[in-house]
């Protein structure tokens, strides 16, 4: 399968037209190019602080962000392996999300692994998803750590009910502690961070249903997810 992408020029640019470019750039409803997206995420809800109207045109520095945003996701091109997992001779099917946030972005990726009854072992990316932290909110990283692990189970949630497959371990990976620990924590925590917790722990409950999912900690050096929070072109 391959993926390229093309960003539609136009003549005035603005916030209208910097969201088109975004939205036209690849047909990509799993995420698989999430990461390439990141800068210009964050570009555009910046530019929705100055309080500017959709059809207003974007400053000479403003411009001149964007176009060398836009020229390393013009492009570009990947080739991905259609078939996710192995369905002859698979032996066991293991979904692992792995999760990550910056200041900035908060995301989750999620990857198939499928050992085969001949030994072999096999990892594709099967789909990922980042969101920008909220405007007019200071939340602290391990709160959107926390965000990233709620996506992460919705996501996992998600593959369970629609893809069909079956597997026989379900793991959730976060390289922070802190957010790690509330999540199985019995202790009065503060409102945000309870309102969080009690949604993992139902989605955590209907993924259950499938089979037991874990959470486990993960070095930052290892967390696939961190791509998708801080960018790459």
């Amino acid at each position: 399968m391959a993926l390229q992408c093309a960003a539609r020029m136009h003549t005035k640019t603005t916030k209208r037209t910097v969201l088109s470019q975004i939205n036209g750039l690849c047909f990509d409803p799993l995420g698989l190019i999430t990461p390439l997206l990141t800068k210009a995420k964050i570009f555009l809800q910046d530019f929705h602080k100055k309080n500017l109207g959709w059809d207003d045109t974007l400053s000479g520095e403003d411009c001149e962000a964007w176009n060398t945003i836009r020229k390393k996701m013009i492009n570009f091109t990947a080739s991905l392996s259609r078939q996710v997992t192995q369905q002859t001779g698979s032996k066991t099917r293991t979904l692992s999300v792995f999760v990550d946030s910056s200041k900035r972005v908060y995301a989750c990726a999620a990857y198939v692994t499928t050992e085969t009854q001949e030994g072999g072992r096999y990892t594709h990316l099967y789909c990922a998803k980042s969101k920008v932290a909220p405007i007019g909110t200071t939340q602290t990283i391990p709160k959107l750590e926390l965000l990233a692990i709620f996506i992460g189970t919705n996501i996992m949630e998600y593959i369970l009910s629609k893809s069909g497959l079956t597997f026989d371990r379900l793991n959730i990976f976060s390289d922070s502690i802190i957010a790690l620990s509330w999540v199985h924590s019995k202790k009065r925590l503060p409102s945000l961070v309870t309102t969080l917790t009690q949604k993992i722990q139902l989605g955590r409950e209907r993924i259950g249903c499938y089979q037991r999912v874990n959470f486990y900690h993960v070095p930052t050096c290892e967390n696939v997810a961190d791509h998708a929070t801080r960018g790459l072109s």
